[in-house]
């Protein structure tokens, strides 16, 4: 009895162990249906120690379950080998699919993420000439980093920083040092306008002054006249 009892020990803890390792294949196989990526001290591994997984933006996670979706392969597709994706019809792709994935239905958006992502539109050639994307109708996007058959290099796909201002530093603080080099310089072109235009008043007030002056010499003369005038008349008259 003994002897029995002890392999039915044995035996429910060999039932015990084949269902922890189906629990672990089942864990495994829905964690491998998110894409992964490796963890932030460069182990990919389960076994590192305090290792964590690099978090990777909605935006790629989302674009990459789009893609592999095989019910949307009609709208949005991988290239046959992997390495870049198709857009097919974007109007029907924007109305259909983009919803189910992101909270908008805008494809020109969709395109400005894309490039922030750092994709870019591959131009179709076709008998030999260029064809625009509104002609047919598909549109194809590449990232040496986004493959189908690669997901843990999704890390490497990186948002574009955000432009800055030329005249600020590194660090995006303003060059203050510049700046006021600048107003400076605008100050000393606001002192040169204002003493031209100074100068022009005091043009303008001596051209009135002389044109004052003139028109009392006109009068002066006109008076003279008119008496020379007058005496002549008297003169002639008698």
């Amino acid at each position: 009895m003994a002897q029995t009892n002890g392999t039915g020990a044995g035996g429910g803890g060999g039932g015990g162990g084949g269902g922890g390792g189906s629990a672990r294949r089942a864990s495994k196989s829905v964690s491998g249906s998110q894409p992964t990526s490796p963890s932030a001290n460069g182990s990919s591994g389960a076994g590192g120690t305090g290792s964590r997984p690099v978090q990777l933006p909605a935006f790629l996670n989302k674009l990459f379950s789009m893609v592999n979706d095989p019910a949307s392969d009609e709208l949005i597709q991988w290239s046959t080998n992997g390495e870049s994706f198709y857009v097919n019809r974007p109007e029907e792709f924007a109305r259909d699919v983009l919803p189910l994935f992101f909270k908008h239905s805008n494809f020109s958006s969709f395109v400005r993420q894309l490039n922030m992502y750092g994709f870019h539109k591959i131009p179709h050639i076709q008998q030999g000439s260029l064809h625009m994307d509104a002609e047919t109708g598909r549109w194809e996007f590449h990232n040496p980093h986004f493959r189908r058959d690669d997901p843990e290099a999704l890390h490497l796909v990186t948002r574009k920083p955000a432009n800055r201002d030329s005249g600020g530093s590194g660090s995006g603080t303003p060059d203050l040092h510049k700046l006021l080099r600048e107003i400076a310089a605008i100050r000393k072109h606001q002192l040169t306008i204002t003493s031209d235009l100074k100068t022009l008043q005091e043009s303008n007030n001596l051209l009135w002054q002389e044109a004052v002056a003139a028109e009392s010499r006109h009068k002066q003369h006109q008076d003279i006249i008119e008496k020379v005038l007058r005496f002549l008349a008297s003169l002639f008259s008698n």
